[in-house]
């Protein structure tokens, strides 16, 4: 079935060697995302390359082509890799061999209230990441050590910080085995959580109907 293909590798996409220091941006392409700040540190990381796992079927990938435009006008084209989108359940696998996972959001309201997904897929990848420093994303990395955080949209102080994580990705790796840390970034443990709040508001629902509730919730 479609589970047992085989998950591609990201440096083979890359056409790159497992020497080859990569960071990785996974998801939507938009300004806010801030992806440009990727882009315009790479003169300043000699060696560096960055996959933009942004692609989507669709084909409307302009906002990605544009990234790679803005690479070539800066010299640095050959360092930057437009990849597909792979199915949802590769993608901690697809991104575990690169050195490290992006973030590099702009502050807006939304931005700084959560855990996006790709923070929890870069954290399943065990991937040291470097955020911006959105409150909920930076106090967690900095409370768990997985990571740096920089100020969004400050590009030599996102250099600063990926110099840090790629001169001693163990350290930052090594937070992954704080016991019960990926555990409860599953869906599994947070369908538990969503779950526990429906049943305290409608302690009338049968466990049956909970779960649709609670499928409900997570769409």
């Amino acid at each position: 079935g479609a589970a047992d293909t085989p998950t591609p590798d990201l440096r083979v996409a890359c056409g790159i060697g497992p020497d080859t220091p990569v960071l990785v941006y996974c998801g939507g392409v938009n300004p806010s995302r801030g992806v440009d700040t990727m882009i315009d540190a790479l003169p300043q990381l000699p060696g560096v390359h960055v996959a933009l796992v942004t692609l989507h079927p669709s084909g409307n990938n302009a906002a990605s082509e544009a990234l790679l435009a803005r690479a070539g006008e800066i010299g640095v084209a050959d360092r930057v890799h437009l990849l597909p989108y792979v199915a949802h359940w590769q993608v901690s696998a697809f991104l575990a061999t690169a050195n490290a996972g992006v973030i590099p959001i702009h502050h807006k309201p939304n931005h700084e209230l959560a855990l996006i997904t790709k923070f929890l897929e870069y954290s399943h990848a065990r991937l040291p990441i470097v955020v911006s420093d959105v409150r909920t994303m930076a106090d967690t990395v900095r409370s768990t050590g997985q990571g740096e955080v920089f100020r969004a949209e400050d590009v030599a102080d996102y250099v600063r910080a990926v110099g840090k994580v790629l001169a001693d990705p163990e350290r930052y790796r090594a937070a992954y085995d704080r016991p019960g840390l990926l555990a409860s970034w599953t869906w599994e443990a947070q369908a538990e959580v969503l779950e526990s709040v429906y049943r305290r508001l409608r302690p009338d629902l049968t466990p049956t109907d909970a779960p649709d509730r609670v499928t409900v919730a997570a769409g």
